[in-house]
């Protein structure tokens, strides 16, 4: 079993699936998925208490860099000016797997940060983008299901 953090209790962290069945949150991906123990963090402490119950998960009081070393993967769902501290902080800590919302800073000088220490210990970043709204995404998306009515589907690898 993987240790996951969510840094991030917000929209994309938690809130967009709250009241709903679908899964678009990084909380409830994480929550559903056996492999993962879900832990989550965020400044507002009566929202990461209403996520906790919801989810049945721990709650992380601070992000010192011991808390940071026990997880095996972090999401950070936060504003972006704070994507950078939070990603190099993890990296630091020897966080394997770190995914970040988009973008990762609008700071050049946090960028060539990041990449200066990536390029020293190489920890893997995931920059989750979303692209839902892509007018190509639907057309991959009618695409794939055309193929699907007659061929099996097995892999796909999208670069």
């Amino acid at each position: 079993m993987y240790k996951a953090l969510v840094i991030g209790c917000g929209n994309i962290g938690a809130l967009y699936d709250f009241n709903n069945g679908e899964i678009q949150t990084h909380v409830k991906a994480l929550h559903l998925n056996p492999r993962f123990s879900l832990s989550i963090f965020d400044n507002d402490k009566d929202l990461a208490k209403k996520i906790s119950r919801k989810y049945a998960c721990e709650t992380v009081e601070m992000l010192d860099d011991e808390t940071l070393q026990s997880f095996d993967c972090i999401s950070i769902c936060t504003p972006t000016r704070t994507h950078a501290g939070f990603i190099l902080k993890a990296m630091k800590s020897g966080v394997r797997l770190i995914i970040c919302e988009k973008p990762i800073s609008n700071e050049s000088s946090e960028l060539e940060e990041i990449k200066g220490l990536y390029d020293e210990i190489g920890k893997r970043i995931v920059v989750n983008y979303c692209r839902m709204f892509l007018p190509a995404y639907h057309q991959l998306r009618d695409f794939i299901s055309r193929l699907l009515k007659n061929e099996k589907l097995t892999n796909i690898e999208v670069r």
